[in-house]
């Protein structure tokens, strides 16, 4: 079968597409033929080789596939050869034309979402609805700031906020274009982060208080600049780093009990090894509201998969919106 290798850590031509052997399902697994694979952040660090988590090159990178599932192992009885499925392959390899899945993390997909559309529910989709469990303030009205607001979190996130009860949603981006997105999915406010004054704008927009809740992965000079946007007694959630930096000094720190601000992280790690049952029933959830039209799943324009490095050359350029998926078939 085709597959995407990462040869070795370095710049986007260390992707090629090669023939690898096609997998078998062994117990417990399914074997997908695969027709939409997920583009994350964090497949880019592996590329670069700078991911916290090790792996052995030649790798092939992609924990989100959704397609048919085309064999069963040992001991699957509730999934058959056909069945629409989608899931999350924590050790990668879904940059492929066929992946095996772990049975329980095979979600069957409704035949009104299409493959693409599901991958976006997937990482992007359970992180979204993890974070706003993990700030239990949304859910009472508290004002909340998104970074990075059109990307596949983000443009998540800012809906299920809304829908969590958050009292006013500030959409924070690069460009008008994402901001216009942004707005599109319900944020009240949109500010340019790219612009001078955007912290000032984030105050008058909570009318002089700062927001109650910042959701960042960006990190850097942004990320502290977010705080100092916070209320009192505010909470940034952080779930990564994209810019590089942590962006948390010593000063930051030293600067938490002046307004009683707090700092918190979310890792879709910890639900996806502990909560097998929280993952299952949230994949379920996301998947019945973006099939009803209440949740929308904006997707880039998808790559092909032998075209994987014009895929994460747009992404690490900041030139995506949404959901980054390559088309496998």
């Amino acid at each position: 079968m085709k597959a995407i290798q990462i040869v070795s850590p370095g710049s986007v031509e260390q992707l090629r597409l090669v023939d690898v052997p096609t997998p078998k399902p062994g117990p417990g697994e399914v074997l997908v033929r695969v027709h939409a694979a997920g583009v994350n952040y964090m497949d880019l660090l592996q590329r670069a080789g700078v991911y916290p988590l090790p792996v052995a090159y030649p790798f092939v990178p992609g924990v989100e596939v959704a397609g048919v599932v085309e064999a069963v192992g040992p001991g699957v009885d509730d999934l058959a050869r056909g069945a629409r499925v989608a899931g999350l392959r924590a050790s990668g390899g879904g940059y492929a034309e066929y992946a095996t899945l772990p049975a329980q993390q095979a979600a069957r997909l409704p035949d009104g979402i299409g493959y693409a559309e599901a991958t976006a529910l997937l990482v992007q989709g359970l992180t979204a609805q993890g974070l706003v469990e993990s700030a239990p303030e949304v859910q009472r009205g508290a004002s909340v700031l998104i970074t990075a607001a059109a990307g596949g979190v983000g443009a998540l996130l800012i809906q299920v906020a809304k829908r969590a009860g958050a009292g006013k949603v500030i959409a924070a981006a690069s460009s008008e274009d994402k901001l216009a997105l942004a707005r599109s999915l319900g944020a009240d406010v949109g500010v340019n982060y790219a612009e001078a004054g955007w912290v000032a704008r984030v105050r008058e927009a909570t009318g002089g208080r700062g927001a109650d809740v910042v959701f960042d992965a960006v990190g850097g000079e942004l990320r502290a600049a977010s705080m100092e946007g916070l209320a009192p007694r505010g909470r940034i959630v952080i779930y990564g780093a994209a810019s590089g930096s942590l962006g948390i000094t010593e000063a930051v720190v030293g600067g938490l009990p002046v307004k009683n601000h707090s700092i918190s992280g979310f890792s879709l790690y910890v639900p996806l090894a502990e909560e097998p049952a929280w993952v299952s029933s949230t994949l379920a959830t996301l998947f019945e509201l973006a099939l009803a039209g209440s949740l929308r799943t904006p997707v880039h324009a998808p790559f092909a998969l032998a075209n994987a490095a014009e895929a994460h050359a747009a992404m690490g350029g900041r030139n995506t919106t949404g959901k980054v998926v390559l088309t496998v078939a």
